[in-house]
């Protein structure tokens, strides 16, 4: 039978079947840790005032951006390839913005003026700017792959694009302003080759800033804001083109701060591999008992090797606890539980995704042990008694079985040492309390028996 992809909704997640194995309650986040959009910062030509202003500042800020490098820039601003890789260190993006910067459509002409060595045809001057700067970018840098590309100027024609496209890059970015802050902002392969931003200059009021992010909230999709000079009219001189002061670029950079619960801030090839990855992935289950949920997501691209960032899965756990996640033997965090719900990340075609079942480990991972409750063996009538030696604020008492799943939980509304639970008709066995209060979480191992 031929295997195919459905989804529908239900209680408020996403249900993906594959046909031929079961289904899966839950979601692939749209973006990275179910974020409402995702916004990148570029920097292009690696002005003088980038390297000292942006690069403290994100780092700082715990932001990540993208540097569009002009490599015949790198030598001639004073900032060389050991800079260069610090923005590597640092978590940022280094990307391909040409060899000297020239209209790329325009080549024959710009060939006659520039101060660049004379190219035999168009074709290989367009080799030059694009693959030329990329060999240069990657003989200087071995941490990172260069996926990403800048049109100098914003121009490109087809011939331009085929050059990019066959040189490896994975999107391309313009200069054009956005108009489309929906999810498909990329419906056609090429239109990852024609990605719109925001140009900044000092004209772009905080307000009109903070009104791209609004729309990419609400819209869902990626924004990317385009930064040239960057200067705090004492030191660098950064007046090559469209400067933004220091003092105003660190106000857009607290007010990007102020949303990062809703956004998620990250570099143009990590959001790219993202979208990519998650317009054809699909995750289905291989088995399911009462210690393991085993699952398996793919996507249709078959660069691997290129296509390798982790999505976020958030799964509806139907009250069972995990504690812990394997992606073919390497451990996964789990980045959220809540209310029935788990959230991780996981890399496509990177090998199963197992789920173990929660333990008394897993639990003591998030409360300390105490021998300060005790705990009065079940009467006939089935109630549990639990009593503590020191008073708790309102606390909440949850039981979780053997196998981590809920299966008791109940808010105490006042401050007090005994609480009673009605555990009638629940089977004997090994149980596990979990009592969460102001003054702390604590938790015990029960035995009830019959």
């Amino acid at each position: 039978m031929r295997r195919g992809i459905y989804c529908w909704m239900r209680f408020g997640f996403y249900f993906l079947i594959q046909i031929g194995h079961a289904q899966v309650p839950g979601k692939i986040c749209p973006w990275q840790d179910d974020k409402k959009g995702a916004v990148v910062l570029t920097f292009d030509d690696w002005t003088p005032g980038q390297f000292p202003i942006a690069t403290p500042e994100l780092k700082s800020r715990n932001m990540n951006a993208t540097f569009f490098i002009i490599t015949n820039n790198v030598a001639s601003w004073n900032y060389p390839w050991p800079d260069v890789l610090v923005e590597i260190t640092n978590g940022n993006e280094i990307g391909n913005h040409t060899y000297t910067h020239p209209y790329l459509s325009q080549l024959n002409t710009w060939a006659t003026t520039a101060p660049i060595p004379p190219y035999p045809d168009l074709t290989s001057q367009i080799t030059r700017e694009v693959g030329g700067a990329k060999k240069t970018l990657e003989q200087n840098i071995s941490t990172q792959q260069i996926l990403t590309f800048a049109y100098p100027f914003g121009d490109f024609n087809t011939q331009v694009v085929d050059s990019v496209i066959a040189d490896g890059h994975i999107c391309a970015r313009g200069v054009i302003p956005p108009s489309n802050f929906s999810y498909d902002f990329a419906v056609n392969p090429s239109d990852y080759y024609n990605l719109n931003t925001f140009p900044m200059s000092t004209s772009v009021s905080l307000n009109s800033f903070f009104g791209q992010i609004q729309n990419v909230i609400n819209g869902g999709g990626l924004l990317t804001f385009l930064y040239h000079s960057l200067d705090n009219g004492t030191e660098y001189n950064d007046n090559w083109y469209s400067q933004v002061q220091q003092s105003a670029f660190e106000q857009q950079l607290d007010t990007l701060a102020s949303v990062k619960n809703q956004v998620w801030i990250t570099t143009l090839m990590q959001a790219i591999k993202y979208h990519k990855e998650k317009r054809c992935a699909s995750l289905s289950q291989i088995s399911l008992n009462n210690s393991q949920w085993i699952l398996n997501l793919t996507d249709t691209l078959s660069n691997n090797a290129v296509y390798n960032q982790p999505l976020s899965l958030k799964l509806y756990t139907n009250g069972v606890t995990y504690g812990s996640i394997m992606q073919n033997g390497v451990s996964i965090k789990i980045d959220s539980e809540s209310n029935d719900t788990i959230m991780f990340r996981a890399v496509p075609d990177a090998g199963l995704i197992t789920l173990t079942v929660g333990t008394y480990t897993a639990l003591k991972a998030s409360g300390s042990e105490t021998k300060d409750i005790v705990i009065s063996p079940i009467p006939t009538n089935g109630v549990l008694t639990i009593k503590t030696t020191c008073l708790f604020s309102s606390p909440t008492i949850t039981f979780f079985d053997a196998m981590g799943r809920k299966v008791y939980q109940e808010r105490m509304q006042s401050q007090t040492d005994s609480y009673t639970i009605d555990m009638a008709g629940y089977d004997a066995g090994v149980y596990y309390l979990q009592l969460t209060s102001l003054e702390g979480t604590f938790v015990k191992k029960v035995i009830v028996s019959n």
